[in-house]
């Protein structure tokens, strides 16, 4: 599950969110696989993006959360174009989607 081989992102994904943002999650989803065992990972990662203000500079917030167990992390950093949306990472086998919070139910 969340192989980095067989990733996936929705059109929208690809046509909403900035490169950089999309590669920001991609890094905090491996980070996170690879610090931890296969029965410590969650099949739906959530990643809650929101712009925040940091010495006077609009930043990337990132909140990652997984349901079962429960993991919750809220990190900063700086791109070019912060955003405010809600993305799933959906792991299933070999396959790995990313796609916006209002996706899930249409896969």
């Amino acid at each position: 599950m969340f192989e980095k081989d067989h990733r996936y992102m929705t059109r929208k994904v690809i046509e909403k969110v900035p490169e950089e943002v999309q590669k920001l999650v991609w890094d905090i989803l491996d980070l996170f696989i690879n610090r931890r065992e296969p029965a410590e990972i969650d099949y739906l990662q959530v990643f809650s993006l929101s712009i925040t203000i940091a010495n006077g500079k609009e930043m990337q917030q990132v909140t990652h959360q997984q349901e079962q167990p429960q993991f919750l992390q809220t990190m900063i950093f700086e791109v070019n174009q912060p955003i405010e949306a809600t993305l799933y990472a959906y792991g299933e086998k070999e396959l790995t989607t990313l796609m916006f919070s209002e996706d899930y139910l249409q896969v």
